[in-house]
């Protein structure tokens, strides 16, 4: 007879090692920001790019980086189901409050945040979207402001002004 050999696998359940978890936990409440209600957003510290803050949970949650908001519905509301992801309810990309948080089906979240995008009144430098000032891509579909446009085309002008040489004829 053959000898069957024992795999030693994971545990299944990414919360099973308390310690860790416990570890993870009390870091993970060190960077929220400021003391709030249960009604607000729960502002954490991110140094990202796209305002989304991200998490090195380690063994506890999985290995790698893991997305704040996502580690905090686990904890709460349990697993997320396959092909759902976790929308931000009140559209703050760093917010990890519970209540604000909501499992939906991936072409929800999509509908959810063109919504949230064609709410938008102003563009990033304060100019109204609206009248005579917006651009519509026609190819896109995406918005611009012609004000920014027009000042990003002045500059553009005027470094290429700047650093032609001299042509002698």
């Amino acid at each position: 007879m053959t000898e069957r050999k024992t795999i030693t696998r994971r545990p299944a359940s990414p919360y099973a090692n308390a310690h860790n978890e416990a570890k993870a936990r009390a870091a993970f409440c060190a960077r929220l920001i400021g003391r709030r209600t249960i009604f607000e957003c729960w502002p954490i510290r991110t140094h990202r790019a796209d305002g989304y803050a991200k998490f090195g949970a380690g063994n506890a949650f999985g290995t790698g980086e893991v997305y704040t908001h996502r580690i905090v519905y686990r904890l709460v509301w349990g697993k997320i189901r396959k092909g759902y992801e976790v929308d931000h309810v009140c559209r703050t990309r760093n917010c990890v409050n519970p209540l604000h948080l909501e499992a939906v089906p991936i072409a929800e979240n999509r509908r959810r945040k063109i919504g949230h995008v064609k709410l938008k009144s102003r563009c990033p430098r304060g100019h109204p979207y609206r009248g005579r000032n917006l651009y519509v891509n026609p190819r896109t579909g995406k918005r611009h402001c012609r004000e920014c446009m027009r000042v990003a085309n002045r500059q553009l002008r005027a470094s290429k002004s700047t650093h032609q040489p001299d042509r002698e004829g």
